[in-house]
């Protein structure tokens, strides 16, 4: 067995193909088939589904690849869920047992799931100022992007009054 990707993102939302490719070599005589299962030490069963919809009874996916005589290759699609959430990026294996038909197991193989994650905060440069008698008093806010920074992204924002003496829009040339 092979990953076809040793890492890739996990994508916003939808899902993600991670592929796997399990090759029969030798004598192809015959069918044959062999156990596959997913395990991962970081992810759970939600980051994960299979095309054919293996996994989605609540565990990580798994499933059985079935040779027939003289086929050599079988691929095992993996689908990974899309989120928005900032996590660690989740490794998982892809490990094949109980060989039949004269099948021998050569091993396991893994991918790495990368979060695409970003985080955005913002915080005042100075919080407390005085308005000043003529003119205006410029605030500023610095907004801080963490996690994963390749690509863009955009983030809207808005002004508005709080406390016992809120703000309005008199307070900045008439809006916020």
């Amino acid at each position: 067995i092979a990953a076809d990707q040793t890492n890739q993102q996990e994508g916003h939302s939808g899902t993600t193909p991670f592929t796997f490719t399990v090759t029969r070599t030798g004598n192809t005589t015959g069918a044959a088939s062999v156990d596959w299962a997913l395990s991962s030490a970081g992810a759970s069963a939600a980051d994960f589904t299979t095309a054919d919809g293996l996994g989605s009874n609540g565990g990580l996916p798994s499933g059985t690849i079935t040779f027939a005589d003289g086929e050599s290759a079988k691929t095992i699609t993996i689908e990974v869920v899309g989120n928005e959430v900032v996590e660690a990026d989740e490794s998982f294996t892809i490990s094949l047992s109980n060989a039949a038909g004269g099948a021998i197991i050569t091993g396991s193989a893994g991918s790495t799931i990368v979060n695409d994650d970003s985080t955005i905060a913002i915080a005042a440069d100075s919080a407390v100022k005085n308005e000043g008698n003529s003119g205006t008093t410029a605030y500023t806010f610095t907004i801080t992007r963490t996690g994963y920074l390749g690509e863009a992204e955009t983030v809207e924002y808005s002004v508005a009054g709080s406390g016992a003496h809120p703000a309005d829009g008199t307070d900045f040339n008439g809006t916020t």
